[in-house]
């Protein structure tokens, strides 16, 4: 309760005994029959008095109650215009808390992006590095002769078809990415590997590098040929005893020469996830959401075209099965 209130509270309480006397004292004069009734005016000045005081009490009371009211109004509306302040802060630290943790992601997603395509383009090399060159070698000097004999140069471009040309094309995929995520950081002031700007775009270098992934076609439908023909050769011991040197390399990470091999096959779909967690991670106002869309698009449809690829040459090879079984077994008969 206020100062102003308080006074307003004594002054009612002062009002309500002085009523209290008058009225004890207006019965004690109507009681007073024995000694004679007191003179009329004196009754009427003193009832007089008593209602004038009630209808000042009445006054102030209503007075009290009206700025009671007026100072409730006054305070709720300051209640309400607090809880309102209140609430459009919270609304905006969760905004910025969910914008910031957007960005967050978006910033680990591309770092991911760039980080699995060099661990993928190392690996791709390995391969050329530890088998394909060594191998080439082998076939082109004297070391055939004395050692493996069946190798030719059909077969290496048998197990490692188009194998080169994905790397190739890595190799200007990364490159891209490295050049743009140097250039993003130049531009915000960031260092450091870990310093991904939340404004940086990747997605249109996809877009630009698309249309060349489907030279993955070819290699998916020859993976199996591949290794049915590395599956034969291995059924030679020199053979078998280089390629098992060549897999412990430590630069395979103890992978087989077939684990390598499938890494290509791997990445398309790997593309994808790593494109749709960006998407769901960027913001749908950010520049790079268009890029993103049109990449995700692209890329799938290269899948698609792959996996086409490869169900009909799967087809073929089953239905040539099945025709050299049927000429073997119209010869036996």
């Amino acid at each position: 309760m206020s100062l102003f209130e308080a006074s307003r509270w004594n002054k009612l309480e002062k009002t309500q005994r002085s009523i209290l006397k008058q009225l004890e004292e207006l019965q004690r004069r109507i009681d007073a029959i024995d000694n004679g009734f007191p003179k009329r005016e004196s009754i009427l000045n003193t009832t007089s008095n008593a209602n004038n005081t009630h209808n000042t009490l009445s006054h102030s009371q209503n007075q009290l109650n009206t700025s009671t009211h007026t100072d409730n109004n006054s305070t709720y509306t300051k209640k309400v215009i607090i809880a309102q302040s209140a609430v459009r802060r919270r609304i905006a630290r969760n905004q910025r808390e969910k914008l910031t943790k957007s960005y967050r992601t978006r910033s680990n997603i591309i770092a991911e992006i760039i980080s699995s395509e060099k661990t993928y383009n190392e690996s791709l090399h390995t391969v050329i590095e530890v088998f394909i060159l060594p191998l080439r070698q082998i076939v082109n000097t004297s070391l055939n002769q004395l050692g493996f004999g069946v190798v030719t140069h059909n077969d290496i471009l048998t197990i490692f078809s188009h194998f080169e040309t994905i790397c190739a094309l890595s190799d200007q995929f990364l490159l891209h990415l490295n050049k743009r995520l140097e250039s993003g950081k130049k531009i915000t002031g960031l260092g450091g590997e870990s310093s991904i700007p939340p404004s940086l775009t990747i997605t249109d270098i996809f877009v630009h590098f698309g249309p060349f992934m489907k030279s993955f076609k070819q290699f998916y439908e020859n993976y199996d040929t591949a290794i049915a023909k590395l599956t034969f050769l291995k059924s030679y011991p020199a053979f078998a005893q280089w390629l098992h040197k060549g897999e412990r390399d430590p630069r395979t990470h103890l992978l087989d020469l077939p684990s390598l091999l499938i890494l290509p096959i791997q990445r398309l779909p790997r593309y994808i996830l790593l494109l749709q967690a960006l998407q769901e991670a960027t913001p749908s106002d950010h520049p790079d959401m268009i890029h993103i869309m049109k990449a995700l698009s692209l890329i799938k449809d290269v899948a698609n075209l792959v996996n086409e690829g490869v169900r009909q040459n799967q087809g073929k090879q089953w239905y040539q099965r099945r025709v050299r079984g049927r000429t073997r077994n119209f010869r036996t008969t």
